[in-house]
Order: C-alpha cells, then sequence, then structure tokens
C-alpha cells in the first residue's frame, strides 16, 4: 500500500492535502478523486463558485504529479454517459 495525496486546485489556488489517501494503486486514487468531484462541484455552484476551473492534482509519497483531474473533465463524462 502507497500513500497519496489529492491537491484542490481551485482556479489556481492550491489547497494541499496533507493527510493523503493510503491505496494499492494510483490508478486508485485516480478513481477516488473522480467519484468526489459532483458532490464537490455541485456544492461549489450552490455557493456561486465555478466548478468548471477547478481540478484534482494527485501526487505521490515523494510529490511526484501522478494524474491531474479536471473537474471538466469528469463533468463532460458524466453528461455524455449520464
Amino acid at each position: 500500500m502507497r500513500k497519496f495525496f489529492i491537491h484542490l486546485d481551485m482556479d489556481g489556488k492550491i489547497q494541499k492535502d496533507d493527510i493523503g489517501l493510503v491505496c494499492e494503486a494510483p490508478e486508485l486514487t485516480y478513481l477516488h478523486a473522480c467519484r468526489a468531484i459532483p458532490e464537490l462541484a455541485a456544492a461549489m455552484l450552490r455557493a456561486r463558485q465555478d466548478p468548471m476551473k477547478c481540478s484534482f492534482h494527485i501526487e505521490n509519497e515523494t510529490g511526484e504529479e501522478m494524474f491531474d483531474v479536471p473537474f471538466s473533465e469528469v463533468a463532460r463524462e458524466k453528461t455524455h454517459h449520464g
């Protein structure tokens, strides 16, 4: 098991994940981030913020970026596969 960090980029303002997520593979962390986006995006819309300018940056324990997950990409995927 390895630890990964999911940082939130809100249009250039980074909220660092200091806790991390322990997973067997980075792909599982990616899926975890994707599942979190719809609920977070809905909360942002209620607060009159634009979630389409946000993304998650997933890093491993050494700080190497593994994935970049734009909210817009996940929203587009949900729209096409409903």
